[in-house]
């Protein structure tokens, strides 16, 4: 008895391209989550100066493993290495913003011994993680579409 032979290298070759759009759209996402997390974080921020919410920036998207990742919120550049400052300016910080830095964000987070705290990075957090996952659910939606 003969088997019947199916030549499925089309469908194979489907599949590839489809999973290749998926994971390219994968740091696409992370940014767009990301990006509803700055805003708020922004919007939260205590506004002295105005330094503090001019240096909430978000990194490239980078991989860790077989992950994306990015990071969110004040910029802290005390104690990098000149290589670390030349990568940083690499990913369009400016050396002027290294120089304003907002070193002292963590401070008013979670405040010191002679300064009560004033969060907002967690709040900012807390408050718009489902909008975040919204906004990363939506540009993985429109990948799966584009089939």
């Amino acid at each position: 008895m003969n088997g019947f032979t199916f030549d499925i290298s089309d469908v194979e070759e489907e599949c590839r391209e489809f999973a290749q759009r998926l994971y390219n759209q994968e740091a696409n996402a992370v940014v767009a989550g990301a990006e509803v997390f700055m805003l708020e974080i922004k919007n939260r921020a205590p506004a002295f100066t105005g330094n503090l919410k001019r240096n909430i920036v978000m990194t490239k998207p980078f991989k860790v493993g077989f992950r994306v990742r990015v990071k969110v919120g004040p910029t802290d550049y005390s104690g990098r290495s000149y290589s670390e400052y030349s990568d940083l300016m690499k990913s369009g910080i400016s050396a002027g913003d290294i120089k304003n830095d907002a070193h002292y964000a963590r401070y008013v987070e979670f405040g010191t011994i002679k300064m009560r705290a004033r969060p907002f990075v967690e709040p900012a957090f807390l408050a718009k993680k489902k909008d975040a996952i919204q906004a990363m659910a939506e540009v993985m939606k429109e990948a799966v579409d584009g089939v």
